[in-house]
């Protein structure tokens, strides 16, 4: 459970889409209905991970109530505020507690327990650092 794991990858895609490079919108759409359901996954941090940044893209789009990274991007501050207003949250602490609820509500634990036959309490002492994680990642690409 304690293999590092790393989504650069992810990110660079993210990027690429940010810049409007073609056909990377499409790729990141395959790409986060294959990580919500993270079937290749390599471990389950890898699994974990997969998971957060296909919620944490999804929450986002909803969060901004745009899909257009590039626009998302170009949000000033005083629109952050009024979208920290509306939704509740600051963004970082929306997208982890989004993560974090996903994976409760729809038995990430659980299920990645039977699958990796690790406990489940091993999985869920991760959630909090791994949506940090995520997050972190997501707002380097849209700051």
């Amino acid at each position: 459970m304690d293999k590092a794991v790393e989504f650069s990858s992810f990110y660079t895609l993210l990027e690429a889409v940010k810049n409007g490079e073609e056909g990377k919108s499409q790729e990141l759409e395959n790409i986060l209905v294959e990580y919500k359901s993270a079937t290749n996954a390599e471990s389950p941090l890898d699994e974990l991970g997969k998971i957060f940044c296909s919620v944490g893209i999804s929450e986002l789009y909803k969060y901004a109530e745009s899909t257009d990274l590039a626009l998302i991007s170009k949000i000033e501050m005083g629109m952050w505020k009024e979208l920290a207003n509306s939704n509740g949250d600051p963004l970082h602490i929306y997208l982890s507690k989004a993560m974090i609820n996903y994976a409760q509500d729809e038995l990430v634990a659980e299920k990645m327990s039977t699958k990796w036959n690790i406990r489940e309490r091993m999985i869920k002492k991760h959630f909090v650092k791994m949506s940090r994680y995520i997050t972190e990642g997501i707002l380097q690409v849209i700051d």
